[in-house]
């Protein structure tokens, strides 16, 4: 998966992304946290932390803090020793709250900062930081654990150290983004350094008793190391991987590292045993073309190093991702023929070396496009297979480990069909890389080929055997499939529009209090479960603006989460309490709209980003409709107050850089200065002041400063590494706010820049199918492009409505789709089913006071 977070929101259910505490058991609990709290102690769960702290303390901002590192065999005891001596001696701290969600922190793929961190303890001064030190590192002498990549070791134990923010400080920066800090000497506010290194700022003191463990630290050096590290190709939790150089004969190597106790995977096993497993497996398969030589296995300090021969070529996904006809033009006939016999060449080429591998007693078992390397040149394609940590011999019993969700054999699947399985949706992958979605509805292996067969003049008996094996065999059904497309005809609207709101409610928990819809992993952030984005609010709006009807029961439940404790919500329009009172006012709740945004009237706004997700832009935008709604000057008071915040705060066109992201900010409509700019041509709008409309101006060409024009002529945002044309972080969600200044001032250039971002509208496909960063984005911007009756009937409206089919799955029959990493389906608006229906409503032509229906403020 692109996104690491997603997987630890997979492991409770398999339809939905839902909290890992969710199926938590008995024996994933610490004991700590049933244990009665002391006298003048107090207790309070913050994510996935639980914290104690003794009310007579006075803890600091900010300091050197101690993080407790352990395995899953000791984590009940190093958290119950933490416990012991903390309580002891009146030192505040913290524990993760379960052994699970601690091993999935530590887990191959999950944050490097935060891998190893069992609890944190937070001495008040330096003197009781050496205390803390010295005698729980005599406590903890022997308990193992993983490092703490960010931290400094205490002697040979599990102890460790970082300067750093005891309590969650932010600012907003020159550029509107909101940073975690901490206070340098002259209170100055500087980032809060969280990266997988231990890299104290300049200016702080390391004390005296740290300095050994300093020096300790640096002991094992790389120059001590047989081999040059060349280059890091790729870090996890586990270790890097690296190029290297035989320091004596100068031959390009591949490197492989593996820290113990660190990067588990689900069979618990940790990086050294899967580094040591693939040394037997490759000692086992050497000989073979397909494979890289076994070079070495060695070690340095307490890491363990694979040495392999270099393999020429590319990893298969990147070139896919250069040569698929699916991001260029499926109406060159010529180039799909070209592709479709090179992707069946290369197919058979992996055929072969996975069964020369069966044939030699080994499971590959992580077949996918990352663990392929093709050499091309033109005339010959040779592939070899990489990457063989998790692999098994043949008769032995199959542990599901590491896998990828596209390619992993379901459980009953067991010796060479594992195989047989990745290879069955290799061949389905390589025309469209949606493999994932089989896991969701196994039929839609059939229908993925019937419109793989069509797309690229596949010929269906290439792809049966491939749907027969992922949809298994003898299974009723399993073959070819066309039940999962969407009817487009004007008629069939009101039956597709139904369905979706059926699958919609039937996903529905009315008893639970956190969400009420199912969607994406946004929802578990505080709020996110009522709010616009991904929550319940978005989610009874666009059925009632799409025509579908609305939930009376589900309006009733986000009113009581919503004025229950309204001021732990957050005060965005998309993830907070601004969005939530907008949906519960265009219902016709205005007496709770209203006392939710009272409870916002006193917010610093001078702590809030610059955004329309989640910050002023969208604060402000709401505060208009407000004031519209109600005819009250005193919301347009507070939008003018916005205002002026942000004109201070935006600066010139060229005080953002030419990329989006990274350490700088992000362009585009909700995080970006279009949001800005959408704001404030609606401030115009309201007031007549040009300035809004100058500042406005500007806004814009701080995000058309960070686009690129793609080989199409396309005008996308460019992010250094990729390219985007998304609602949410794109140029479509710029060309929404652009339509809307062109709306009241006629501007040449931005004219042409509009026309660009709609062929960026326009491609033939896209990896994820919802409104932000999908399909159905581009769907709802080529539908209200115009005033078309029916924009169904527009040729390019049909185009990205048809293509919504290699997403459309079924849930009791009824119509879904998968959210954002495809891995479980989703029902809210910006990822999921409800952002699906807005967009097919403006599609078939639905309108609200005169207009297609569309986002807020984007009508």
């Amino acid at each position: 998966m692109a996104d690491p977070r997603y997987g630890a929101y997979c492991l409770s259910d398999p339809e939905f992304y839902d909290r890992m505490d969710r199926l938590t058991s008995a024996a994933d609990e610490l004991a700590v946290h049933q244990m009665p709290l002391p006298a003048g102690w107090a207790r309070e769960t913050l994510g996935p932390w639980i914290t104690y702290r003794p009310s007579a303390v006075d803890i600091p901002s900010q300091g050197w803090k101690v993080h407790a590192s352990a395995t899953a065999r000791n984590a009940q005891r190093v958290a119950s020793a933490v416990w012991d001596y903390c309580t002891g001696n009146g030192i505040a701290f913290k524990v993760t709250a379960g052994v699970k969600e601690y091993i999935y922190s530590n887990s191959k793929y999950a944050d490097r900062s935060a891998g190893g961190k069992l609890a944190v303890i937070y001495p008040t001064d330096e003197a009781q930081l050496e205390k803390v030190l010295t005698e729980m590192g005599s406590v903890l002498q022997g308990e193992e654990g993983p490092y703490v990549l960010s931290d400094l070791r205490w002697k040979d134990g599990p102890l460790y150290v970082r300067y750093g923010a005891f309590l969650e400080r932010t600012h907003v920066d020159e550029n509107g983004v909101v940073r975690s800090v901490i206070a340098d000497p002259r209170g100055n506010l500087v980032p809060d350094p969280r990266g997988p290194v231990f890299s104290p700022p300049d200016w702080v003191h390391i004390p005296d008793f740290l300095l050994g463990e300093l020096e300790r630290r640096g002991e094992s050096k790389v120059e001590d190391f047989p081999y040059q590290i060349v280059d890091a190709l790729h870090f996890s939790n586990g270790g890097g991987v690296y190029e290297g150089r035989d320091r004596a004969t100068g031959r390009r190597l591949l490197i492989k590292e593996a820290r113990p106790y660190a990067g588990l995977d689900t069979a618990g096993r940790d990086a050294v045993m899967r580094l040591r497993a693939e040394r037997d497996v490759l000692e086992q398969l050497q000989g073979l073309p397909c494979v890289p030589e076994l070079v070495n296995y060695c070690t340095l300090g307490d890491h363990e190093f694979l040495i392999e021969e270099f393999v020429e070529g590319t990893p298969l996904n990147r070139l896919y991702a250069v040569k698929t006809p699916l991001t260029g033009d499926l109406r060159n006939r010529a180039e799909v023929s070209e592709y479709r016999r090179w992707a069946v060449r290369v197919w058979e080429s992996v055929a072969a070396s996975v069964r020369a591998v069966n044939g030699r007693g080994i499971i590959f078992g992580d077949l996918h496009p990352f663990n392929i390397i093709v050499f091309d040149n033109g005339e010959e394609i040779r592939t070899t297979l990489v990457d063989f940590e998790v692999s098994w011999r043949v008769g032995e019993e199959r542990q599901i480990t590491l896998e990828h969700p596209g390619f992993g054999a379901p459980r009953d699947r067991q010796g060479t069909d594992v195989d047989e399985y990745a290879l069955a949706a290799l061949k389905l992958s390589l025309f469209v890389p949606l493999t994932m979605l089989v896991r969701l509805n196994v039929e839609k292996a059939g229908h993925l080929a019937v419109m793989i067969a069509k797309t690229f003049d596949v010929p269906q008996s290439f792809l049966d055997d491939a749907v027969a094996t992922v949809s298994g065999a003898g299974r009723e059904g399993h073959g070819r499939s066309n039940d999962l497309g969407i009817e487009l005809s004007a008629e069939s609207w009101p039956h597709t529009r139904d369905s979706m709101k059926r699958a919609i409610l039937a996903s529905a928990s009315l008893d639970r209090t956190d969400r009420l819809f199912p969607g994406d992993i946004a929802q578990f952030a505080e709020g996110g479960g009522l709010a616009f984005a991904c929550g319940a609010a978005g989610i009874l709006w666009a059925m009632d603006i799409a025509d579908a009807g609305r939930y009376q029961a589900g309006e009733r439940w986000l009113i009581e989460q919503a004025l229950r404790d309204p001021g732990r919500l957050p005060g965005g329009f998309y993830d907070g309490a601004h969005g939530v009172a907008y949906a519960l006012w265009k219902l016709g709740h205005g007496d709770a709209a209203t006392d939710l945004l009272r409870s916002k009237m006193k917010d610093d706004w001078e702590r809030y980003g610059n955004g329309l997700y989640d910050g002023l832009a969208g604060m402000g935008l709401n505060w208009l409709a407000f004031a519209d709604g109600t005819g009250d000057g005193a919301y347009l008071d507070r939008a003018a107050r916005i205002a002026d915040i942000l004109r201070r705060r935006l600066g010139g066109p060229e005080d953002v850089p030419e990329t989006s992201g990274g350490e700088g900010p992000v362009a585009g409509l909700m995080h970006g200065s279009s949001g800005i700019a959408l704001f404030l041509v609606h401030m115009f709008e309201h007031t007549g002041e040009e300035a809004y409309l100058k500042s406005a101006r500007t806004a814009f060409d701080q995000d058309l400063r960070r686009c690129v024009v793609d080989d199409r002529g396309a005008l996308v945002v460019n992010e250094g590494w990729r390219s985007v044309p998304y609602l949410r972080v794109g140029s479509i969600g710029i060309g929404f706010a652009l339509r809307h200044y062109l709306r009241v001032r006629h501007d040449d250039e931005l004219q042409k820049k509009l026309s660009m971002i709609q062929t960026a509208a326009q491609s033939d496909f896209y990896v994820f199918s919802g409104l932000f960063d999908g399909r159905a984005g581009m769907l709802l911007f080529n539908a209200t492009a115009g005033q078309a009756r029916r924009p169904l009937e527009n040729d390019a409206v049909m185009a990205q409505a048809r293509g919504l089919d290699w997403h459309s799955l079924r849930r009791d029959e009824d119509i879904v789709f998968p959210g954002n990493e495809l891995l479980r389906y989703s029902m809210d608006l910006a990822t999921g089913s409800a952002g699906v229906m807005l967009a097919l409503a403006a599609a078939n032509g639905i309108r609200r006071d005169g207009e297609t229906v569309c986002l807020p403020f984007l009508s």
